[in-house]
């Protein structure tokens, strides 16, 4: 997955975790090495801890020919490169182009297990 900031055409490569209970996209502050438009801040509640507050940011964000427009939170230490919205993958999938493969965190352990069971 590509993402970047619609304005210099730097960009970055980012594997993504879809999380269908998020409300906003998330990107790991760290690696953004280009200078993101920063449009505003918000409260983030965080899963366990205390709330924190980042900066929101547009992006694009490319996958397989296929691009949407998406707002991130700049989040520091964030575990995963790239938290996508449901709604944002949705988005992105009803981009005219064509998709090529979609591999989930779900999908590697099922095929870790198989191999595992294979191998018994």
């Amino acid at each position: 997955m590509s993402v970047d900031n619609g304005k210099t055409g730097e960009h970055l490569r980012l594997s993504a975790l879809l999380d269908s209970g998020a409300e906003i996209c998330c990107v790991k502050n760290e690696l953004v090495q280009f200078e993101p438009v920063v449009t505003g801040t918000v409260q983030l509640r965080l899963f366990c801890g205390n709330p924190i507050t980042v900066d929101i940011a547009s992006f694009v964000v490319t996958c397989d020919e296929r691009s949407i427009p998406i707002w991130c939170a700049l989040v520091p230490s964030l575990h995963d490169d790239l938290i996508l919205t449901a709604n944002a993958v949705d988005r992105l999938f009803a981009a005219d182009a064509k998709l090529s493969r979609v591999f989930t965190r779900s999908m590697a352990q099922r095929s870790d297990n198989q191999s595992v069971d294979e191998n018994n």
